[in-house]
């Protein structure tokens, strides 16, 4: 497998410089529609990047063997670094201590779980 990298920046406005991080590093993406730019979370850290949600959807797709899913309007999430599926709020963690994760739209949570829980075998449901 070839490693795939996603140019970011530390700050919003670049003024930190490019840097580049492992595509299966990240945790999920949220977009931030209005500016045009994706918010790139890796455990406690947060990049950023230009482009829109269909776009990064559409190129993480296309670049090898990576599972990403849109849980929602605006956030892309890598299942296979969810380490718990919170089924009362609607929630994935990245972490043991449930301190970062990201939110689910509600309507389609039941599917999004049966898909995460097939590719992911040691997701905790709670």
């Amino acid at each position: 497998m070839t490693l795939n990298n996603l140019t970011v920046t530390k700050d919003p406005d670049g003024q930190s410089g490019i840097l580049s991080i492992p595509l299966r590093s990240v945790d999920y993406l949220l977009c931030e529609s209005e500016k045009k730019r994706m918010l790139v979370y890796v455990g406690d850290v947060i990049y950023y990047m230009m482009g829109t949600v269909k776009y990064w959807e559409t190129a993480i797709a296309n670049t090898g063997d990576y599972r990403f899913v849109k849980v929602d309007r605006n956030t892309l999430v890598n299942i296979v670094n969810i380490q718990i599926l919170d089924t009362k709020y609607r929630k994935a963690y990245f972490g043991s201590n449930k301190k970062f994760g990201c939110e689910f739209a509600h309507h389609k949570f039941s599917e999004y779980e049966q898909i995460i829980k097939s590719f992911n075998k040691s997701v905790s449901v709670i």
